[in-house]
């Protein structure tokens, strides 16, 4: 018995030891043509912006609306609410380099800012005016093109965006996330499960968690990147010394949808970020029982408010109000 007990026991500290050396060096990564393989369907187009391939996705009618995803996220964030408003609307939405199965950062492009780039993606598919929505950290994107290019934003929606550089140092972390976050960090590896717990500490309701969405987070994750091209692409989305006077210049109608709770983003700081607007026609509605990822977590929500916002502000189509 005690044999079979050390046996078992070396066979679990070997397995443990290759498990690490594979996770370390890398094995376990996915590259961009595996990750298409996965994840390209009949939707998907590409296109090259100041020397990148762009994956990105037109669908519908009427109005344009650009649709931003947030960190870690991929045009996969929008799919519950194109699947609502693709009917009503012309939906776009691309994989933020080099993220999803857009392609890497080039040499020499550090000075483009995102907000530049989405007016050179813009430009490239052929749209001038539209109306943008972002949520997390696509929102600083929606809101600073905004800023930018007044001429082009026909109105803006705002979901769980943060209005300044958020220090999350006090963030109460679930226990198991943050083992998690320890053991990825040294492993330079996030497993499936971390997806899980990372995911689920941002749902409202962990059950409405999908194993789709926590499969594509994982698989998106893994990719095989350079890391300073990532630091430095979250660098210019969070270079926010001057969000203040950004903000200011944000006069297109705005909506905002809170999710709520949100241990990242609490309810305050979309008070606050409504409260620097400039834009005349500003209105906060709060998404209760829906946490961090509103188009994620409550698409159908999320698409009704939009569709209603668009057809007040556009006066064209709209959905009927959602239920309180």
């Amino acid at each position: 018995m005690k044999r079979a007990i050390a046996i078992i026991a070396i066979l679990v500290v070997a397995g443990a030891a290759i498990y690490t050396v594979m996770a370390r060096s890398g094995q376990f990564q996915l590259t961009r043509a595996e990750l298409r393989e996965r994840y390209t369907d009949p939707t998907s187009r590409f296109v090259t912006v100041k020397g990148m391939e762009i994956h990105y996705k037109d669908e519908g009618a009427g109005e344009p609306v650009l649709l931003l995803h947030g960190s870690f996220g991929t045009v996969k964030t929008w799919d519950g609410v194109v699947d609502k408003l693709k009917a009503e609307y012309r939906l776009i939405r691309f994989d933020q380099p080099p993220t999803g199965l857009s392609g890497e950062f080039p040499p020499g492009i550090d000075g483009l800012s995102l907000e530049d780039f989405v007016a050179a993606f813009l430009d490239e598919i052929g749209v001038d005016r539209l109306s943008l929505a972002g949520t997390s950290s696509g929102g600083i994107i929606a809101y600073r093109f905004a800023s930018k290019y007044p001429e082009r934003t026909n109105a803006l929606v705002l979901s769980n965006v943060p209005s300044a550089v958020v220090d999350n140092s006090a963030t109460d972390t679930p226990p198991l996330l943050g083992a998690l976050i320890s053991i990825s960090s040294w492993l330079r590896y996030q497993p499936k499960v971390y997806w899980r717990s990372f995911l689920e500490s941002l749902y409202a309701d962990p059950g409405r968690l999908k194993e789709s969405t926590v499969q594509a987070y994982y698989d998106f994750g893994r990719r095989r990147r350079e890391a300073p091209f990532v630091r430095s692409m979250m660098a210019r989305v969070n270079a926010n010394a001057e969000i203040d006077e950004v903000l200011r210049k944000v006069t297109a109608p705005t909506l905002l949808l809170w999710g709520v709770p949100d241990r990242v983003l609490p309810l305050a700081l979309g008070e606050q970020l409504k409260a620097k607007l400039s834009a005349t026609d500003a209105q906060l509605i709060v998404l209760e029982n829906t946490g961090h990822y509103p188009p994620v977590e409550s698409p159908d929500t999320v698409a009704d408010h939009i569709g209603v916002f668009l057809g007040r502000t556009l006066g064209a189509g709209g959905l009927s109000a959602p239920a309180p």
